[in-house]
């Protein structure tokens, strides 16, 4: 019987520690969840949305593209999103594309990608995980950076970070 009360309070713990999340309104359109309240910046036009822990940071920039681009073509479409996991890359020390792939999201198309790369500071190995979602008119590159290794905590905070995401249709 303890072995059990013991089972279940861990499982307990488990998950009650991850119910502190935050739901953000990153305008009309999106909500997302965070770990914990987050810092929130505009720059050159972009809002910035970023938590950052010990381990693990994640980060959603929000920018208006309208105006820029013909949204409806498909190929300027691709584009786009190329240009987002290739400005990934570029930022990146030593990056290597692990994969990118298209995703859907209450039937909005995305990309998803990630990339190894090295920590610019230390030179340790890090992931980097992000959606790109092109919804309205406006860009969305939701990232999740973690070092890279034995991390099954930040891989679980990665899924539930990209399964919070709600387009608001």
């Amino acid at each position: 019987m303890k072995k059990i009360a013991l089972v279940f309070i861990i499982f307990l713990f488990a998950f009650t520690s991850g119910n502190n999340w935050v739901e953000i309104n990153i305008d009309s359109k999106l909500t997302i969840e965070f770990p914990q309240k987050v810092e929130m910046k505009n720059v050159d036009g972009k809002q910035i949305y970023s938590y950052k822990s010990e381990e693990c940071l994640f980060a959603v920039v929000a920018k208006n593209i309208s105006s820029k681009h013909d949204l409806n073509n498909q190929q300027e479409l691709t584009q786009v999103y190329d240009g987002v996991i290739q400005g990934t890359l570029n930022a990146a020390k030593e990056p290597h594309l692990i994969y990118k792939k298209d995703f859907k999201n209450s039937n909005v198309q995305g990309k998803e990608f990630s990339i190894k790369s090295k920590h610019s500071s230390t030179g340790q190995s890090m992931i980097v995980n992000g959606r790109v979602i092109v919804y309205k008119g406006t860009i969305y590159n939701v990232q999740c950076w973690f070092l890279d290794g034995d991390n099954n905590e930040c891989q679980a905070l990665k899924q539930k970070f990209f399964n919070s995401i709600k387009i608001k249709q």
